[in-house]
């Protein structure tokens, strides 16, 4: 008996939507040639950054000698795969590794989509998101266009009267593999492990929908708010949306720059393209289009 799970990579403060292939998808799968093209190597995704980040699957078996992603017509055996891997033909395609030629840009699409697919419950817009990334990915359109962008720039002279704290950027803290999957961006933003993948205003009672304004109020039941308040010691934190799709949150080090954790893979300090981050207002953070601010944490909020 094979199972399959699957992982939607693609969320950065929401969990990920997860489900397990029926007994006839797995058998579909293994018959499917190619998907051994469309493995990404990084795991953690260290090397991807907000939005679709493929699917991650991981495949139990007390058959081991069948796993493997199509069977080789000389030998009839099936070309071993790992255990745990991460699909995203869309994101190799645009890579330096070029997939092999008969491997078009419709067949990657084809199987990515054909996962997609396999859960029948997943939302309508959640698809169509993916779908409309995978798109983006192969035509190169992923980067984000900041020049329409009326906020104004993050400066910390602004916020001279309040007591700032900073933590000290370390990622291999948030990088664990005890940590790196049970905390999100909320958590690396609030310098909180809590290990329940934190939503805003969950501690509170108070829920959310994905636009800005909605977000920034559950964050102010935990006590995330615009101004400091007497000499309470604040981390400064930034918020993004993703308009209907997810949010996203960012916190200023003391080292000068900005980090952040894209949901369950790895803390960084660097944009979409690659670029460490001065300001939240202005890198590349495709798709999560709506800049909502600039904010201030309490160093001792309680979330969950």
């Amino acid at each position: 008996m094979i199972n399959l799970k699957v992982t939607l990579d693609i969320f950065s403060g929401n969990p990920n939507p997860r489900w397990e292939l029926s007994e006839d998808k797995v058998k579909e799968f293994f018959e499917i040639r190619g998907w051994k093209d469309l493995i990404y190597s990084d795991y953690h995704a260290q090397s991807l950054g907000l939005g679709y980040r493929g699917f991650l699957l991981s495949i139990t078996s007390t058959e081991t000698d069948k796993i493997g992603s199509a069977k080789n017509q000389e030998n009839k055996q099936h070309i071993p795969l790992p255990t745990t891997f991460r699909i995203l033909g869309s994101k190799l395609n645009n890579s330096s590794n070029a997939l092999k030629p008969s491997l078009t840009e419709e067949n990657i699409v084809e199987k990515e989509k054909w996962l997609l697919d396999t859960n029948e419950k997943l939302d309508n817009k959640i698809k169509q998101i993916v779908i409309d990334s995978i798109t983006n990915n192969i035509k190169s359109k992923s980067n984000m266009d900041t020049s329409k962008t009326d906020q104004k720039k993050f400066s910390i002279d602004a916020l001279s009267n309040c007591n700032l704290y900073g933590a000290y950027y370390n990622p291999n803290f948030w990088n664990d593999p005890n940590v790196i999957y049970q905390n999100n961006c909320y958590n690396y933003a609030m310098n909180h492990r809590t290990d329940t993948f934190a939503q805003p205003g969950r501690a509170n009672g108070c829920a959310f929908s994905l636009d800005c304004a909605s977000v920034q109020v559950a964050a102010n039941c935990d006590g995330v708010t615009y101004t400091c308040v007497d000499n309470n010691p604040y981390y400064i934190v930034a918020l993004v949306v993703w308009p209907g799709g997810d949010y996203h949150w960012y916190h200023y080090h003391v080292d000068g720059f900005w980090g952040h954790k894209p949901g369950e893979t790895a803390a960084r300090n660097y944009d979409n393209s690659g670029n460490i981050i001065s300001d939240p207002q202005t890198c590349d953070r495709y798709p999560y289009t709506d800049f909502c601010g600039y904010f201030l944490a309490p160093t001792n909020n309680v979330i969950i």
